[in-house]
């Protein structure tokens, strides 16, 4: 007989949340290549160049992809390194927005925001209940 877990949907909250970390994910990477593209246009050497913390860049965007898609796996760890990694994010966009001297980047804005409804969403009860194993 099979565990009547197995049979239970997502939860709407949660698929919202997944695909709000995708959403991350398309426009970390969008940002990260057009930032590439200007550097090697403001005539960069090439990308051995780039400052060791660039990096670490697409390396947060393929953990948040990687995350969004063990969803479905409902293990207890991916709910807690999401949480983790939304509000490393919050923390980062929320020091970029109050320090811009240039203003609002609606962007980054825009990440702030799903970084925001995305670890409210992971802290909730229909959440917690999810990813039970």
């Amino acid at each position: 007989m099979s565990d009547p877990r197995q049979s239970e949907g997502m939860p709407g909250g949660v698929r919202a949340a997944r695909w709000m970390m995708w959403a991350q994910v398309v426009l970390g990477a969008l940002g990260f290549l057009l930032l590439l593209g200007v550097l090697l246009l403001s005539g960069m050497p090439g990308i051995g160049a780039l400052p060791g913390v660039m990096y670490l860049y697409p390396v947060a965007v393929i953990l948040v992809g990687a995350l969004s898609a063990g969803f479905a796996s409902r293990r207890r760890w991916v709910r807690l390194a999401g949480i983790g990694i939304e509000g490393a994010v919050i923390l980062d966009r929320g020091y970029s927005l109050a320090t811009s001297a240039v203003g609002v980047n609606l962007l980054v804005l825009l990440d702030f925001s799903l970084a925001v409804i995305v670890l409210t969403t992971l802290s909730g009860a229909a959440a917690r209940r999810w990813f039970s194993r």
